[in-house]
């Protein structure tokens, strides 16, 4: 139906052939979804319809998309919308392929590609419990007071957002006063979504060098 709908609506000529393949895939999978929960006997209903302004990710499968790196500046080329330079937060494999790049917007108004890659490495095996050394094991266990206790008498205090939840409290304020729908509510929800994502970078960060510590105390 794509070579028709591109007639009858001239503007999807300036969409790759692959995104608008992607998004014929997308709601086919989710039709399909609902066809086999319906067959099991759930009750289901219509695909909810989602607003152009709600629509923010496109994938590009296969082709029209190329990674390159000019003067240690990483570029990300897309067809039928150009270069642009980006940040990449780990490094892509010398033997990975990349298969499939989607382009996302979070509601914050931050833009992220996301890549799927194939490697031709298998994924480590799972080793045994009896080549488990258990002197160099630890358990930890989710407090109340603190974050975390572990049975070396280790007790990790939790994170404090006492500060980014006031501030998004007031934030959320200033949104019930704005109009619905209007240009000073849409920039007020990127504004709350900016302070969603800080808190959700501090929870990750906070996670990350947790592990890491126990992963350099134990040697895992």
């Amino acid at each position: 139906m794509l070579p028709d709908l591109k007639d009858w609506w001239g503007e999807l000529n300036d969409v790759y052939s692959k995104v608008l393949q992607m998004v014929a895939r997308r709601v086919s999978d989710n039709l399909d979804r609902l066809k086999e929960k319906k067959e099991n006997g759930r009750k289901v209903g219509m695909l909810k319809w989602k607003s152009p302004r709600e629509y923010r990710s496109l994938t590009y499968n296969q082709s029209g998309f190329e990674l390159n790196n000019t003067s240690d500046q990483t570029v990300l080329s897309l067809s039928k919308i150009g270069e642009m330079p980006i940040h990449l937060h780990r490094d892509i494999p010398n033997d990975a392929c990349v298969k499939q790049v989607t382009v996302k917007q979070e509601k914050s108004g931050e833009w992220y590609a996301i890549f799927g890659i194939e490697t031709e490495d298998d994924a480590p095996e799972k080793p045994a419990l009896d080549e488990i050394d258990r002197e160099d094991m630890v358990g930890i266990d989710v407090g109340i007071i603190k974050y975390a206790h572990d049975t070396d008498s280790t007790m990790v205090g939790s994170l404090d957002l006492e500060s980014e939840y006031e501030r998004l409290k007031r934030e959320q304020r200033a949104l019930s006063r704005k109009q619905e729908g209007s240009q000073n509510w849409h920039e007020q929800r990127r504004r709350m979504a900016r302070i969603h994502a800080r808190i959700v970078r501090k929870r990750r960060d906070f996670l990350h060098k947790l592990s890491a510590y126990y992963a350099r105390e134990y040697d895992l």
